[in-house]
């Protein structure tokens, strides 16, 4: 029966990014009926993390120092004593492989959402966020020997900053504009939820001048940044804010919307503040308007940019609709996005863990921790170039 769990979440960047929030909800739910102890494997520690409210510890990781790793994980286990690792992404899963094969415990891993990966690590207990992974992988995997489950991202009910938003309206002169507000990190991964909300934006405000654009979010590629900001030089309705004073618990500041254009778990976080909702739309102009009569197709994909409908709308279009606008979003977050279900949900994943084959699965990892070093060894020599 399992009583302790030691989640490992692993940051490339920041540590800001939508699964880090998504595993911290998750351990705080948890927490009521399970030891939960956070372990952060990385070059910084998370913000998110760190101000979870759960027990964590930080190791030092460049994806090259695996013996240290493994050693310092192990000694955690050892003084925490888990029934089970659950990594939260699959660079955590072979990083802390060794440990709990060595301790011989139970392993278990989340794959948040993203595009399916063909070369996924192999594993024993999975745990997918979209049906467009759970249908996947239900073809790949030997459901005999693997437990699959589908637990679609979670939110917490949460109560806007006021003091922070009266800041924020202040800073850009927000007070009688129609905001549109984009959460999420300036980098490559959202190009092009980024470029479609700034389209939308620029050809609404020629209808309609009181729309403006909020971008918020880390700026993870600089070039990216700067390109944004050349393109947007003309355009005083358009902000990109990436102060951490906004940045951090982000959402917070929803309601300074009246629109929000969302991806993962940022979608549902605007659906329990009711707003009006629009995803990315792969190859389009514009995001989409997500509706009742749409929103299964595109809660398939997460919200992601992996979406893609022919519903290529004029200006005029959208705008009719936007001011037409009937569904109700706190629904879907009641449906589907509520934390309500995640105990029960995870209990039943736990007391049904199919016996982790470290055997079987130990030249699977290997081989992909192998790749993760030599690729992480080049980019070290090529930024010393």
């Amino acid at each position: 029966m399992i009583k302790s769990i030691i989640f490992v979440i692993t940051s490339m960047e920041a540590g800001t990014g939508g699964h880090f929030y998504s595993l911290s909800t998750t351990a705080k739910i948890l927490q009521s009926k399970f030891n939960v102890y956070i372990v952060q494997l990385g070059k910084t520690l998370s913000p998110v993390i760190k101000h979870s409210g759960i027990n964590y510890s930080h190791l030092y990781t460049n994806f090259i120092n695996q013996k240290e790793v493994t050693t310092e994980l192990t000694d955690i286990c050892k003084q925490v004593k888990p029934d089970i690792i659950h990594a939260f992404d699959w660079r955590s899963y072979i990083l802390c492989f060794d440990a709990a094969r060595r301790l011989n415990l139970h392993l278990a891993l989340t794959k948040c959402g993203g595009p399916v990966r063909r070369d996924y690590p192999e594993v024993n207990n999975l745990v997918v966020f979209t049906k467009e992974d759970l249908d996947f992988y239900q073809t790949k995997v030997n459901l005999s020997k693997t437990q699959l489950v589908f637990i679609p991202n979670r939110v917490q009910p949460f109560v806007c900053d006021q003091q922070r938003m009266s800041l924020l309206n202040s800073v850009l002169n927000l007070n009688g504009r129609r905001v549109i507000l984009r959460i999420g990190r300036i980098s490559s991964a959202y190009y092009e939820t980024i470029v479609q909300s700034i389209n939308m934006a620029r050809d609404l405000h020629k209808y309609d001048q009181t729309f403006s654009l909020v971008l918020i979010g880390n700026i993870e590629s600089e070039l990216l940044f700067k390109q944004i900001m050349n393109d947007i030089a003309d355009c005083d309705f358009i902000h990109v804010v990436s102060d951490k004073t906004f940045t951090l618990n982000a959402k917070t500041l929803i309601n300074i919307a009246e629109i929000v254009v969302g991806t993962g778990r940022g979608f549902m976080e605007a659906c329990c503040m009711n707003k009006i909702m629009m995803a990315p739309n792969k190859g389009q102009r514009y995001p989409v308007l997500v509706t009742h009569d749409n929103f299964n197709d595109i809660f398939y994909y997460n919200f992601s940019e992996r979406y893609g409908s022919q519903d290529n709308l004029t200006a005029i279009e959208l705008l009719k609709r936007i001011n037409e606008y009937q569904d109700d979003s706190s629904l879907w977050f009641d449906q589907y996005f509520s934390t309500s279900p995640l105990e029960s949900l995870y209990s039943s994943f736990y007391d049904n863990l199919k016996p982790t084959l470290y055997n079987n699965l130990l030249w699977s990892v290997r081989w992909k921790l192998i790749r993760l070093k030599l690729k992480n060894f080049l980019k070290k020599i090529l930024d010393m170039i």
